[in-house]
């Protein structure tokens, strides 16, 4: 009379995946085996791990920005493209995702990855750097041009010299808003 053993996978591991079972066969092909199952042994036996890859979540936070983005569903070791930024945040590009609110971007924008934290569930961070503001000088009713200015948000200037016409008229300044409602600025 044979006493039934127990298969115990306890210490098994594979990172990104999860054990599933056992069998006679590497290829699965064989006997299958459940973990922990009780099997009652005649003679010497080889039973291989069996595994399936993880699935993980990634959820994405803000860190500072505005805007929703759901979470996505990934399978430890299949290639897959990050869900792309829908975040914004007023002043600042998107520089991509890190680990940590702290973190400096370790994961671009839509970056194929086939695996994050051994697939762990895990929550990425956006990434921002100071980004830049244009200011655009309109002629209002008057004409030419004049070049757009590019600067880094907190950062003052000095706007250039007016070289809009319009018969008729005096240049007073610069608005925000066309019909004078605006922040105004002196020439």
């Amino acid at each position: 009379h044979h006493r039934p053993n127990t298969i115990n996978g306890a210490n098994v591991k594979r990172s990104g995946f999860v054990l599933i079972g056992w069998n006679t066969q590497a290829d699965g092909t064989g006997t299958a085996y459940a973990d922990k199952a009780q099997i009652v042994l005649t003679e010497d036996i080889t039973l291989y791990a069996q595994w399936t890859a993880k699935e993980y979540r990634v959820t994405f936070n803000a860190n500072g920005g505005e805007g929703v983005m759901g979470a996505q569903s990934l399978v430890f070791g299949k290639a897959s493209a990050l869900t792309a930024n829908a975040f914004t945040r007023r002043g600042y590009d998107f520089a991509g995702w890190a680990y940590t609110a702290e973190g400096i971007a370790a994961l671009k924008d839509g970056e194929s990855v086939d695996g994050i934290l051994e697939g762990n569930d895990v929550q990425l961070y956006a990434v921002w750097t100071i980004g830049t503001f244009t200011v655009t000088f309109d002629a209002n009713g008057g004409e030419g041009t004049m070049p757009t200015w590019t600067g880094k948000p907190n950062t003052s200037f000095d706007l250039p010299k007016n070289t809009f016409t319009r018969e008729g008229y005096t240049f007073t300044g610069w608005n925000t808003a066309a019909d004078g409602t605006g922040a105004a600025y002196a020439d």
